[in-house]
Formats: C-alpha cells, sequence, structure tokens
C-alpha cells in the first residue's frame, strides 16, 4: 500500500547552489522518491517519497554516494521542544522528530564550521596581506629585494592558503567529478591552483613566460586573495544561515518545559517528553500548556495570541480543545493529552516554517539552471580563448605558453562566483526574519506571489493593535465603582482595564464581591453590599430578564459599531449603563496600512 512521507534531511559539504542541483539529480534517480527539494542556503533537503518502495536509509545512501554527507542525527530544529531522538518513529510516546538541544548534531557542525571558517579567513588574510606586499615591491618600498627570492618565499607562504584553506575546494571539485558534474568549487580549485601553478613555473623557469613573450608576472596575490575572499564569504553566509535559523530556536523556546501529570488522585510534575497520550495534566494560572488536548473540567480564559494573532484571550471550558505553548491566564483546569511530540500545533507551524525556509522560488530555477551550466560554460571558453589565441599568439611568443596564459586568465576572471546564492539565502533569511515578527510563511512561492498582492486582509485585531485594552467611556452613575469592585480578583484584560481606569481616579475597593459567579464569554454576576450585579454582554443580562430601552439599545450599538467592547452593567434587575473599552492601535500601524497601500 502506498504511503507518501515527506522528511527534512541535515546535509553537510555543500559549498554552492551547484551542490544542490547534483543531489537533485541524484535524488529523481532513486525508486520511490516523488520529489526532491535540496536548498543550498539552509543545508536541507525537503523529500517526498513512498515508504513502502524506498526507506529513509536508501535516500541518505543516495545522498552520501554523491559526496556529499547527510547528518542521521534528527535533522529539525523544532525537535529541541523535548529530548528524545527519533530512535523510534512509531512510537508516538517517544515523540518522534525531537530532540535535545544538547545532542543537536547539525547544530553543532554548523558552529564548528563557522569557527573553522574564521580561522581560516584570519590565517588567509594574514598571508594574503605579506604576499600583497611581496607582490608589488617597489610600491612598498622593496624594489631592492631579489624577485627570484621574493617569488620563492610567496611560493612557499601561499602553500597552506592553497592547500589548507582552500582545501574544502578541492573537496567539493572532487565531488562534482565523481558525479560527472562541474560546480562553482570546480572553478575556484582550477582558477586558483592553475594561477598557483604558472606563478611556480614563472618562479622556477622563468624563461617559460619569456618565451610567450610576456614579463616573467605571478599571481600568488590572485591565489591567496580569492580563497582569502571566498572563505570570508563563506563565513559571513554561515553567520547569516546561523541568525535565519534562529527563528526556528526562538519558536521552539516558545514550548513549555515541563507539566503537571494527573494519576492516581495525585499530581506531580515531569518533563514534557515524558507525556503520553491520553494522560491528564493540569494547568495552573500563568502557565503554558504543554501538549494540545481537549479540556476535561474546569474552565479559564487563555491567550492563544501566539497561535492566532488575537490580542484578548479566548474562553475555555470543558469540551474545549486547547493548543500547547498558549498560555493559561485564569482558572485552573485539566485536559486529556490528544496531540504530543511532533504532532502538536506549535512542532507543526515550526516543521512549516522550516519547509519554507528550504523550499524553492520559481525565479530561482532560473538562478539554479544557470548555476548548473555555469561552470562547463567557463572552462570552455577558457579552453576555446587557449585555442583561439594558440593560433593568434603574438609574434615573437610561443603559442602554446601564450595560450595557456589566456586560459589561466579567463579562470581566474571567472572565479568565483554568487550566482544561485542569492535567491535561497534571501528566501531562508526572509521567512526566518518573518517567523520571528509572528508572520508564518507558507513556501517560497507564496513569499514570490506576495509581490504582486492587491489587496491585504488583517483578519485578527491584534495584528494592528498592542492587545491592551483601555476604558475609553464610562456611562452610568456609579458604573464604574461598581464594576470594579465585581472585578478585583479577576486577571482578564477586559477587568485590568476596568481596574486600571478606576485607580486611576483614586477609588477605594471598599467592598468584597460576594456570590461570584462566572459566565465563559457572557460575563459574571456579584454581590456588592446586598446590591445584585451583572456584568457583561446583552445576552447575560437579557437571560437575567434586565430590559433595555431603545434609547440606551442605540446607544449601545454606536458604541460598539466604533470597534469597542461594552461591558454592560445591571444593578438589582434593572440597566445602569456600560464601560466601553478599545483595544488601542500599535503606534506604527498606521504607518505599516499606509505603506501597504
Amino acid at each position: 500500500m502506498s504511503e507518501t512521507k515527506t522528511e527534512l534531511f541535515d546535509i553537510v559539504g555543500m559549498h554552492c547552489a551547484s551542490c544542490s542541483v547534483t543531489i537533485e539529480r541524484a535524488l529523481k534517480k532513486v525508486a520511490g522518491v516523488q520529489s526532491g527539494v535540496v536548498n543550498y542556503a539552509s543545508e536541507k533537503a525537503t523529500v517526498a517519497y513512498d515508504s513502502s518502495v524506498v526507506s529513509r536509509s536508501n535516500i541518505i545512501s543516495a545522498i552520501n554516494k554523491t559526496g556529499y554527507k547527510v547528518v542521521e542525527a534528527p535533522q529539525s530544529e523544532y525537535s529541541e521542544m523535548h529530548g528524545h531522538h527519533m530512535m523510534h518513529p512509531t512510537n508516538q510516546s517517544e515523540h518522534p522528530g525531537m530532540k535535545s538541544a544538547e545532542h543537536d548534531h547539525a547544530r553543532m557542525l554548523k558552529e564548528a564550521e563557522i569557527i573553522k571558517l574564521q580561522k581560516k579567513f584570519i590565517f588567509g588574510a594574514i598571508i594574503s596581506v605579506i604576499v600583497l606586499v611581496g607582490s608589488f615591491p617597489d610600491f612598498f618600498g622593496l624594489g631592492g629585494m631579489s624577485m627570484q627570492l621574493l617569488n620563492t618565499v610567496l611560493f612557499i607562504l601561499v602553500a597552506p592558503v592553497l592547500i589548507w584553506s582552500g582545501q574544502q575546494f578541492f573537496q567539493g571539485a572532487w565531488a562534482g567529478l565523481r558525479n560527472f558534474s562541474a560546480n562553482m568549487d570546480t572553478l575556484i580549485a582550477l582558477g586558483t591552483t592553475a594561477a598557483y601553478v604558472f606563478s611556480g613555473v614563472v618562479t622556477f623557469w622563468p624563461s617559460f613566460a619569456e618565451s610567450a613573450g610576456r614579463e616573467a608576472a605571478t599571481y600568488y596575490d590572485a591565489t591567496a586573495v580569492i580563497i582569502t575572499l571566498v572563505i570570508l564569504g563563506k563565513w559571513l553566509e554561515a553567520r547569516a544561515k546561523g541568525r535565519a535559523n534562529e527563528a526556528i530556536r526562538k519558536l521552539a523556546g516558545l514550548a513549555a518545559k515541563t507539566a503537571h501529570l494527573v494519576r492516581d488522585g495525585q499530581t506531580i510534575d515531569v518533563p514534557v517528553d515524558q507525556i503520553k497520550l491520553d494522560d491528564y495534566l493540569r494547568v495552573k494560572p500563568g502557565e503554558k500548556i504543554p501538549v494540545d488536548g481537549t479540556i476535561t473540567e474546569g474552565l479559564s480564559s487563555i491567550d492563544e495570541s501566539m497561535i492566532t494573532g488575537e490580542s484578548l484571550p479566548v474562553e475555555k471550558k470543558a469540551g474545549d480543545w486547547i493548543t500547547g505553548a498558549t498560555v493559561n491566564q485564569t482558572g485552573t483546569f485539566v485536559f486529556k493529552a490528544e496531540k504530543i511530540g511532533d504532532e502538536t500545533a506549535l512542532a507543526q507551524i515550526i516543521k512549516l516554517v522550516e519547509q519554507a525556509q528550504g523550499s524553492k522560488a520559481p525565479i530561482q530555477r532560473l538562478a539554479d539552471a544557470i548555476s548548473g551550466v555555469f561552470v562547463p560554460i567557463v572552462i570552455s571558453l577558457a579552453i576555446l580563448a587557449s585555442i583561439i589565441w594558440f593560433f593568434n599568439a603574438p609574434a615573437g611568443a610561443t603559442a602554446f605558453n601564450f595560450s595557456l596564459i589566456v586560459g589561466v586568465t579567463v579562470l581566474i576572471i571567472a572565479c568565483p562566483c554568487a550566482l544561485g546564492l542569492a535567491t535561497p539565502t534571501a528566501i531562508m533569511v526572509g521567512v526566518g526574519r518573518g517567523a520571528e515578527q509572528g508572520i508564518l510563511i507558507k513556501d517560497a512561492t507564496s513569499l514570490e506571489n506576495f509581490g504582486q498582492t492587491d489587496v491585504v486582509v488583517f483578519d485578527k485585531t491584534g495584528t494592528l493593535t498592542e492587545g491592551k485594552p483601555k476604558v475609553v467611556r464610562v456611562e452610568g452613575e456609579d458604573s464604574l465603582r461598581l464594576a470594579a469592585l465585581v472585578e478585583q480578583h479577576s486577571e482578564h484584560p477586559l477587568a485590568q482595564a476596568v481596574l486600571d481606569k478606576a485607580k486611576e481616579q483614586g477609588m477605594a475597593f471598599d467592598a468584597e464581591p460576594g456570590n461570584f459567579k462566572a459566565e465563559i464569554g457572557r460575563g459574571l454576576s456579584a454581590k456588592i453590599n446586598d446590591q445584585s450585579i451583572l456584568l457583561g454582554n446583552a445576552s447575560l443580562l437579557r437571560e437575567n430578564g434586565v430590559i433595555i430601552d431603545e434609547a440606551a439599545h442605540q446607544e449601545i450599538k454606536s458604541e460598539e459599531g466604533q470597534a469597542r467592547t461594552l461591558l454592560l452593567l445591571a444593578v438589582d434587575g434593572h440597566y445602569r449603563g456600560f464601560i466601553s473599552v478599545k483595544d488601542e492601535l500599535k503606534p506604527g500601524a498606521q504607518a505599516a496600512v499606509a505603506e501597504l497601500k
């Protein structure tokens, strides 16, 4: 029976966009693989495959055979939320796809790579400065030194830059050669090696250049500086990737670390990774909800802004679904764990962001197509230039020597090239930056299509507002004081708005509410000094027999038409007035909307 799976694979050893093309070609040849997208910027392969035809290990083997390596530790950053390795993917209790930060092998390798690239750059930069001074002795006041001696010293100094700092380019070129393809590493390795070898020939056999009718010039500076600059680019690129992936780690950090497990009538604290399906968990006010599930007892208001963007808490009661990583605000409740590990909404969101970072925009197909043939074209042009100048060498020059110099020059001028890097890096950074700001981008195609957007719809007030309601109008005698007395022990944002306004006006809280009762999504009732108080919406008042006359009704309707939330007040069964609450716009909201227009 066919079963399609989509998995992410961390890959190390890629040095240019052509590397991703090579791996994609290898994946297409694997039976059962339906699609394989390799993103050089994120260093990940997103592979959709039929698990009844091909296994995960077969895919890993196919990638490794190309000369690159799959990091076989669990591969996605969202797994930092919990502490299990993906050793038993069929066991839900072990949280498939989850891993601990301490054992994030891919991340450790990338951090080690950044440090190594930094060391290579510093070493190469120091040598390059020395080589530049030695390459232009007259400019730096060393004109009296023997050029033979200077070139011999430069030959020795540049060797470790070529061999150690440039090691990765030779490894990448060899990997391409094994797969009968050429990549940017091929170009860099060919160009710098040709420059170094040619310079060595000129150093120890100066007659070679002289026979071509050329000055016995060396290119040691080109070798050292090109490798050093490319390494600098790789270092900066690796750091940018790290910062982009920080968005994933920040999202993972939203998850709760511990939970209150209810078992045999007792509540015990356990790490979240020990939660199993159908466990019962208790959540107290102010705590993050550990996993997804359904409330079985109790009621509360929950801040779901992390998931929905809505600034105001949502009232929840028994039978309601709740989402992990959202924040419980007021009451204590017990819920049944129904989605754990990488099945939770937060894990799915992080996986979506991770896949979006690794996706390719339509325009990138053009960049990939060009980068896939760029190197062969450059090498072909170098060979063609050599052939042309072999038959058209200047008078007095040895044709072979002159044509060789021309070919080497073409290679040196052409390398390196950032073609194919800009688009995937921009997508990766853009998607990551969006995630940090609470904007989830499905894939690179959506990001590219957004450039043609004509209409933007904001469906959540919290997108544009501060999420801190404030009282903007009080209607009715003594309404604010009575409302504040009823709400004085509540943590609901609307209650806080009322309390803040009362404190601002110096009101004293000289009475305690009795017979206090909260009705989810409707309001509350209480006794204040033998007065029966109702505070909530129109439904609450209507069901308790409170009549609102037509004039008051029109006033309420007008107030609600201004995007305000109303707390209607009734005392002893008679309508008294209302408190109008508004969530103010964020300081930059109007400017943001104007800029979108």
